[in-house]
């Protein structure tokens, strides 16, 4: 609408503007051609002393021609002279006549005609030679039709008006179909933010192009899925602290409300107790805070990491501490470099090898990894009794059990998931009942050579 305006006023101004100009540059050049054919009557006067007024007067109508609008007269007392193809209109205008022999010096003029408008003259008085009672006087004229020169003006405006309208009309469309085209993503973004709600996190904008309104509409998403991240963080955590805290607070009320102050024995049963619950409690803090973290930028310290590294060092931690009960072994160890948080994929492996012992009983755990087209995969495997669920991958979801053999605070998996999609991979678990359970991570790989230096991301 705005534009449509603007474009209006622009064009208004142009036009009026050029208008003024322009009839101001066509009144200009009419005196200028006033001048000069007064300039020339005066030298053909000099030329022919010897002709009296009316052959001075017939002379200088069959020698001028006329530009168009113009015509020449020679008025005098009782007649008026004027050339053959030129208007017989105006010598017939006895106004026009009355206002001509008014003159007694050279001058200007501007007469209104009631049939041909604006006429500018100018006009040359010429006294006969002789004595002043005998002398005649007669009057050269050069008359201009001004309006009939800016009729032509007139036309050429009507012409520009109605481009001009033409061209809003196209401008107010352009402008429309543009509007449109920008308050369209924005009337989404508002209708998006509007809609968006704790619980109500998928709504989206559909980003369509590649131009500016396309960028900010990623962006907002991009804003989305943070803010609904934080809110699902949010909420699991309140789930997490309703569905786990509450059984040990109530375990430690329990005891000490029954403590037998005056028995000794039970003073330190209930303390040692109290204290295993909030050891627990303390683990299940400490495990939601990585839960809740993982979504966030710096969660993760980027390097280069060779995941033959990882098997090892986790091999490393458990085969003295429990090499009597379970037999450790490496399957198709070979170099596989992520890049990705040292820590927190040594903290996923033991996490897994953690899962496999607690259902491994004199088994076997193989340990792996190795580099599979764009990813490199970690793995590790065990002899237990597999697990008993329709999805086997519902054990990395929150507060799952296989089974009733596995300790701890149910959110172990949850976290090795966590890490995996941090990292830009992914989890999986392959079980038969009871044929053993082999939990792999898939992150994308790097190139890195010999010198240990990156070469950069080949893809996932």
């Amino acid at each position: 609408m705005w534009v449509a305006l603007l474009a209006t006023i622009g064009l208004v101004s142009t036009g009026i503007i050029t208008w003024l100009a322009v009839v101001q540059q066509i009144r200009d050049r009419i005196d200028d051609t006033l001048a000069r054919e007064i300039s020339e009557f005066r030298e053909l006067s000099d030329r022919h002393p010897e002709l009296d007024i009316n052959r001075l007067l017939h002379k200088s109508m069959a020698e001028n021609v006329g530009d168009d609008h113009e015509t020449f007269l020679g008025v005098l007392p009782d007649s008026t002279i004027a050339p053959v193809e030129g208007s017989q209109e105006l010598p017939l205008d006895r106004g026009f006549r009355r206002e001509i022999l008014a003159h007694d010096e050279p001058g200007y003029g501007t007469y209104r005609s009631p049939k041909r408008g604006e006429i500018r003259y100018a006009v040359m008085p010429i006294v006969e030679a002789g004595t002043s009672d005998a002398a005649q006087t007669a009057h050269f004229v050069v008359a201009y039709f001004v309006s009939k020169e800016l009729s032509d003006m007139r036309r050429v405006t009507f012409t520009y008006t109605i481009a001009g309208s033409i061209a809003l009309i196209a401008i107010a469309g352009a402008a429309w179909l543009t509007s449109s085209s920008i308050l369209t993503p924005l009337r989404n973004l508002r209708d998006t933010a509007q809609q968006f709600s704790a619980t109500n996190t998928t709504e989206r904008i559909t980003v369509q192009g590649n131009d500016e309104v396309a960028d900010l509409a990623m962006t907002f998403n991009n804003m989305l899925d943070r803010l609904s991240d934080a809110l699902d963080a949010q909420r699991n955590m309140l789930d997490d602290v309703g569905h786990e805290l509450r059984t040990p607070i109530t375990i430690v009320r329990g005891n000490l409300e029954l403590v037998d102050v005056n028995d000794p024995a039970d003073v330190e049963t209930t303390r040692d107790l109290s204290i295993d619950e909030l050891d627990r409690m303390n683990e299940l803090v400490n495990d939601m805070i990585i839960l809740s973290k993982s979504r966030r930028p710096d969660f993760l310290n980027l390097e280069p990491i060779n995941l033959a590294d990882i098997v090892s060092d986790t091999l490393a931690r458990y085969r003295r501490t429990h090499e009597s009960s379970v037999t450790f072994e490496t399957d198709r160890i070979s170099d596989a470099w992520i890049s990705g948080d040292r820590n927190r994929i040594l903290q996923a492996a033991i996490q897994l090898v953690d899962n496999a012992i607690q259902v491994t009983s004199d088994g076997t755990i193989s340990i792996g990894c190795e580099r599979i087209g764009h990813s490199c995969r970690f793995w590790v495997s065990d002899t237990g009794p597999g697990i008993d669920l329709p999805d086997p991958n519902e054990v990395f979801e929150r507060h799952t059990r296989a089974t009733d053999m596995y300790e701890g605070t149910g959110l172990g998996l949850a976290i090795v998931a966590a890490i995996s999609r941090a990292h830009g991979g992914t989890c999986e678990v392959t079980s038969t009942s009871p044929a053993g359970t082999t939990m792999t991570i898939d992150i994308p790989a790097i190139r890195y050579d010999d010198n240990r230096s990156r070469k950069g991301v080949e893809g996932t």
